[in-house]
């Protein structure tokens, strides 16, 4: 095909100043973002490019800071340039999702407690998780050293400078087709050509047209020639520009930002940008007094703006779990980051089309607002996502925000709620592989292995966890918080038996009662027994301690810790090592469970698919016993049970 490659004649010059949106473009490239997006995004008006063109503007730009950094000739530089001229570690190639997302995936707190899933989380990503924190550590390097350079490389643009030295050298020589050679040059021509210059201009659409604008009015204070305030006015008009210009571009921000390097993180300024909230300083304009669904009478909150409704909101949140206060809240500062940068509007302004635009937005949200690698809130690298979200956790994004304007609205903040028209997008499938549990042949391998121990109080405590589990569906989390004061006896019909019962609060503060067998209690006995000898037990009130104790081995001797519960990460680790000596055994060979992969949690599936055949398919009765908060996820487990599937196939008739 004739003609260049596309973005070929972007060729960008080495002699150009260093701004502000130089290094934004270069620590996009540093962080691993999308260098199409970020040269679009931070490199003024350059046209759409090739990411093989982006790259080589990478390269040029880079040398060039070397260049500069190495002119500096002092210690400093050096150690910033030995940051930016190291090797990069090899491309981690397996996506690791956050452990958020991974538990949207997997359930939720239906099926694992929060110990559990983080040792679940290790199991399958620890590896790539540990090359990731490496890499990490090496892009924080980079990006701090492209902070400190930045810091004394860059320089504000005066009007009497070049145009090339700023401006994509393809526009600086169409600009100069017009008389325009400096940047004092440029704005006598925009005044002189109105309101709509951009179109005397090859190849110059309106969005690029007034992103330049805006760059020329963050900048033109110390210039000769200042923007007719007509004109001027045309850059804060569109919601687009004013957002997908980093605010960090800012000339003011130069020193902002090297006062606030200066300090530690902890000590960060605030501002208006995509920043935590605890950072974010809001425009008057933006905090919602005026919103356009805001009712100006009384409300039950007591707020006038909308961060302060916002805040008394999570206020209200505080019965509810940590793991869903700490969940709202991200979510809802994700919600408004995006009302203010991208929405361009108070929170109390949105209507219904703004809240299919986020959803959408959520899905796909745009390179700056994404950093791959774990940091600090406190970090000037810290931004809302970690990537795209999935449909499941793009549904439980909305159902926060839908809650927010629930709350508003029934408090008399707002008079109308944008959020009951929108319907989120069909929510994922949870992905839990229930089929990860042991058969009968397991089972009796798993108790062939725990009969063969040795006979000691590490062993008794184990067979009392294992067989536990299996017959009453405990989390791990549960099992390690679960006392003797816990066990009771059992009423049936309004009589009380001689059965016994657990009485278990999981999740949600949502209690249940399992019963329990008495195999179960004689090995719970038997640890309790040695816990007795040990002296590990509650001395006040040995009916609070708990059903499984913590043994702390010293060399030849026991460390006597009384009342302490053996905690969940204790059960894990104990677990996968019994599975690890039941994987060498001859029984395993002839299994299909893969027991060097099998956990704790697979003591769960298995005694969930168990109850569900012995109750005769009663999902309620399952659901009951699991604590799981929607039936919809104890159904998966008839998903799973192929039982059914393989008696119909079996009775089909002969070919």
């Amino acid at each position: 095909m004739a003609g260049r490659p596309l973005g070929s004649f972007e060729n960008v010059a080495l002699d150009i100043h260093l701004g502000l949106h130089h290094f934004a473009f270069l620590r996009s490239g540093a962080e691993g973002l999308d260098l199409v997006d970020a040269a679009e995004r931070y490199m003024l008006c350059m046209e759409r490019i090739d990411a093989r063109t982006a790259k080589a503007l990478e390269r040029r730009l880079l040398r060039q800071v070397i260049a500069a950094a190495e002119a500096l000739n002092d210690v400093t530089a050096s150690i910033q340039l030995e940051a930016l001229t190291c090797e990069n570690d090899q491309a981690i190639s397996d996506f690791v999702p956050s452990l958020d997302d991974f538990a949207d995936e997997h359930g939720g707190s239906d099926f694992y407690g929060q110990d559990e899933l983080l040792a679940l989380y290790n199991e399958k990503y620890g590896d790539i998780v540990a090359q990731v924190e490496r890499r990490a550590s090496v892009i924080k390097r980079r990006i701090s050293a492209l902070e400190a350079l930045q810091n004394r490389l860059t320089r504000i643009p005066r009007g009497d400078d070049a145009a090339l030295l700023w401006l994509p050298q393809e526009l600086a020589l169409r600009l100069r087709e017009h008389g325009v050679v400096t940047l004092d040059n440029m704005v006598t021509f925009i005044n002189a050509a109105g309101r709509t210059w951009h179109r005397k201009i090859k190849r110059l659409g309106s969005v690029r047209a007034r992103r330049l604008l805006m760059w020329i009015t963050q900048n033109q204070e110390i210039w000769r020639e200042q923007l007719k305030p007509s004109i001027a006015q045309l850059a804060s008009n569109s919601k687009e520009d004013a957002l997908n210009f980093a605010p960090s571009l800012q000339a003011s921000s130069v020193i902002a930002c090297s006062e606030s390097l200066s300090n530690s993180h902890t000590d960060r300024a605030v501002q208006f940008g995509l920043v935590p909230l605890d950072w974010l300083d809001i425009p008057e304009h933006l905090s919602g007094a005026h919103g356009l669904f805001r009712a100006h009478d009384a409300n039950t909150i007591n707020a006038d703006t909308d961060i302060q409704a916002i805040q008394a909101w999570f206020t209200t949140l505080a019965a509810k779990s940590s793991n869903t206060l700490t969940t709202y809240k991200r979510e809802i500062e994700r919600f408004y980051l995006w009302c203010l940068l991208e929405a361009g509007k108070p929170l109390s302004s949105i209507d219904a089309t703004d809240c299919m635009a986020f959803r959408a937005f959520i899905l796909k949200p745009p390179a700056h607002w994404v950093c791959a690698l774990p940091v600090a809130r406190s970090s000037s690298d810290w931004r809302p996502f970690r990537g795209a979200l999935t449909a499941r956790s793009a549904s439980l994004s909305l159902t926060a925000v839908s809650a927010l304007f629930k709350a508003l609205h029934g408090s008399r903040y707002l008079f109308a709620n944008p959020m009951p028209s929108i319907t989120s997008s069909a929510s994922a499938v949870v992905k839990v592989d229930v089929s990860r549990s042991f058969t009968e042949q397991d089972k009796q391998g798993i108790k062939d292995v725990l009969m063969q121990l040795p006979n000691r109080p590490t062993s008794t405590r184990l067979r009392a966890a294992v067989v536990l589990l299996l017959t009453s569906g405990l989390r791990m989390s549960e099992l390690s918080q679960a006392t003797w004061a816990d066990i009771e006896p059992m009423r049936i019909e309004g009589y009380e038996s001689n059965l016994m019962q657990l009485r278990i609060v999981g999740k949600g503060l949502v209690e249940r009662l399992i019963p329990i067998r008495e195999e179960v209690l004689e090995a719970l006995r038997a640890h309790q027994a040695d816990m007795i000898e040990l002296g590990l037990l509650n001395d006040s009130d040995p009916s609070k301690s708990p059903l499984l104790c913590a043994i702390h081995n010293g060399v030849g001797s026991v460390h006597r810790r009384s009342g302490r519960a053996w905690t969940a990460p204790g059960i894990y680790r104990a677990l996968k090592r019994l599975f690890a000596r039941v994987a060498k055994t001859p029984a395993a060979a002839h299994s299909s469970s893969d027991f060097k992969k099998a956990s704790g949690h697979w003591l769960r599936h298995t005694f969930g698919h168990a109850v569900l055949k012995s109750s005769g398919d009663r999902l309620p009765v399952v659901q009951q016993l699991l604590g799981h908060s929607s039936i919809t996820t104890t159904a998966i487990y008839v998903k799973a049970d192929m039982s059914a599937r393989a008696v119909a196939i079996a009775s089909l008739p002969d070919f």
